[in-house]
């Protein structure tokens, strides 16, 4: 008897096997060879048992024992020794309808019947049977004797290729073989999905076919590396599609080898990364944005510590981000505003955006600065809500400039207002001494000519006819001017309804306005309510410097009776405090004597003279 390389058993006719039905003996030809067939079927590492025509198991080697993972009882046992049988499909197999069974039933040698035995344990060994029947020397069927070939790590290998090939030809990926001549062998359908081509297309085409012909020296350099046995990792490139358009790709590149391990060609992955380098394109502008920005972009988790910190949060609040990233947001927050983070992160977990919401936060020097505030909600790639971004961005000069002009329109309503009750004091003035119509209209013509000189005085800004600032002048010309309109000739050649004594005084051109409009105010005021709307009323204006410090006194005189200040004060009065003390850093006090009003005005003469 004899083993063939695909497991068969072939049997000499001088050495056939004869059942011993009882004994699980070999009856041969010569019974003196026996004790050397049971030694030879012993030694072998294929798993072989016969059986007698019955079916009986009449001899198992140990291999067939560790195979079947038992020991079946010889003389007793039928067909297989297996504790139980499946077919190849997971269907259980019954034991007389096994390979040895077929065989020896239908007188014929079965050759790689697949099946699976399963152990006691469990486990399921999967075989190749060659069962062969024995005949006697008439051509009586005498039993059969059967080969298992174990070829677990045969399916296995045979799961990997499937799975393999699986993965080579379902991915997203293009993967691609070729020679070393870069000629290519295989292509998959995420090849075709990538380049265009179909594998009928290009299969026996060089791989050049997809190579832009300023990139071909690419190719000369990626087969030189492969004869050396190098790999080629994640190589960034660009590829011609069938369409002639290009598409950047990142190129992993192995060689391939024969069963001698040379290498006999490349396997190829391409994957397209145009997507990835769009979104690292604009990760790259984002980050540009966010670092160049001067704004203040910060982003914190959803338990207000802050991730990450601009230059823009830098210049804005004073901390570098080394002093700020793992702290929390609320060391920007003033404490009595310590309630809108919660507030905001109530909001910002219902996936709310906050916008233009206006607040003060807190530098690290402890100054306080109004900012304009954008939340906007952080997701991750799952689309959960993880932290938040926000935007801050300082509002201080904007608020001064709205408060500004805020300031600007209701001095300019004040003034309307102003300028019709002068000018009406003004006609009133004019009358008390003008003989004739003539002299009236005269009159009240010089008067509003040098209103609106002592008028331009107090514009913002104030250019002069010759189209440049306005120039330095001093106090006393200053005041000349603006009191000007009031000053009546007939009564008194020297100073009307005024009495002017002080030093010689220089005023900025910087401060000429500011003064202007202060003593304008003044002015305004006594010819509406109080010296200058009595016709024997009439102001000394008194000024000296004392250690560096303007000290200047308006005293009214012949007036109506004042009983105190008004209940609430004006625009003007209000005006006038915040240029005296806000601009020039000074003081300014009403002394509400019921014979006239006493204003006691100082202010650093440093800050007149800039």
């Amino acid at each position: 008897m004899s083993i063939s390389t695909d497991g068969s058993v072939s049997v000499r006719p001088a050495r056939r096997l004869r059942p011993v039905p009882a004994a699980g003996r070999i009856d041969t030809a010569s019974r003196d060879s026996e004790p050397q067939f049971r030694q030879l079927l012993e030694a072998l590492p294929a798993a072989v048992y016969t059986i007698d025509a019955e079916g009986r198991i009449t001899f198992f080697n140990e291999a067939a024992a560790d195979l079947w993972g038992c020991r079946p009882e010889l003389g007793k046992s039928e067909w297989c020794g297996s504790w139980r049988l499946y077919w190849p499909d997971g269907r259980p197999m019954r034991h007389d309808e096994c390979p040895m069974a077929v065989a020896l039933k239908e007188g014929r040698p079965i050759h790689g019947a697949e099946a699976a035995a399963e152990r006691p344990d469990g486990t399921r060994v999967p075989f190749l049977a060659f069962p062969t029947p024995l005949r006697d020397r008439s051509g009586a069927l005498t039993g059969a004797v059967n080969t298992l070939i174990d070829i677990t790590e045969r399916k296995r290998s045979e799961q990997f290729e499937q799975r393999l090939a699986a993965i080579v030809e379902f991915s997203d990926d293009a993967i691609v073989s070729k020679d070393l001549d870069g000629i290519i062998k295989t292509w998959n359908l995420g090849a075709e999905r990538l380049f265009g081509y179909t594998a009928e297309e290009v299969i026996g085409k060089p791989i050049t076919l997809l190579i832009p012909l300023d990139r071909h020296d690419e190719e000369s350099d990626i087969l030189s590396r492969l004869r050396r046995g190098e790999r080629i990792d994640h190589y960034e490139t660009v590829r011609r599609r069938k369409d002639g358009s290009l598409v950047e790709v990142s190129l992993t590149v192995s060689p391939l080898r024969n069963a001698e391990g040379r290498i006999i060609g490349a396997a190829k992955i391409a994957r397209d990364i145009t997507a990835r380098r769009q979104a690292h394109l604009f990760e790259q502008r984002l980050a540009s944005i966010v670092e160049s920005s001067d704004d203040s972009i910060v982003s914190e988790d959803l338990d207000g510590i802050i991730k990450t910190w601009n230059p823009g949060a830098e210049r804005l609040f004073g901390y570098t981000a080394e002093e700020v990233i793992g702290k929390p947001i609320t060391l920007l927050f003033p404490m009595d505003r310590h309630h809108e983070e919660s507030d905001m992160l109530s909001r910002l977990q219902r996936g709310e955006r906050i916008d233009h919401y206006e607040t003060v936060r807190r530098r690290k020097d402890g100054g306080l600065v109004e900012i304009s505030l954008t939340v906007s909600p952080l997701k991750n790639t799952e689309g959960r809500i993880i932290g938040a971004s926000k935007i801050a961005r300082d509002i201080t000069e904007r608020r001064r400039a709205q408060e500004q002009q805020n300031l600007l329109i209701r001095e300019m309503s004040h003034r309307v207002k102003n300028l019709f009750a002068v000018t009406s004091g003004l006609v009133t003035l004019s009358a008390r001494s003008a003989r004739t119509p003539a002299d009236l209209a005269e009159a009240v013509r010089e008067r509003l000519g040098a209103l609106a000189r002592a008028h331009g005085l107090t514009r913002p800004g104030l250019i002069n006819g010759n189209g440049q600032p306005c120039q330095d002048t001093t106090l006393h010309a200053l005041v000349q001017t603006i009191f000007a309109p009031y000053v009546d000739p007939e009564r008194c050649k020297d100073h009307g309804f005024f009495i002017i004594t002080g030093p010689c005084l220089p005023i900025g051109g910087n401060a000429v306005t500011s003064i202007a409009l202060v003593l304008h105010e003044l002015a305004t005021n006594a010819a509406k309510y109080g010296a200058l709307s009595s016709p024997g009323g009439y102001i000394h204006i008194d000024w000296s410097v004392k250690k560096d410090e303007l000290l200047l006194t308006w005293k009214e005189h012949g007036g109506p009776s004042l009983d105190g200040p008004a209940e609430h004060e004006g625009f003007g009065s209000s005006l006038m405090r915040r240029l005296v003390t806000g601009q020039f850093g000074g003081q300014l006090s009403y002394d509400w004597k019921p014979k006239g009003l006493i204003i006691h005005l100082s202010m650093p003469v440093e800050r007149l003279t800039m």
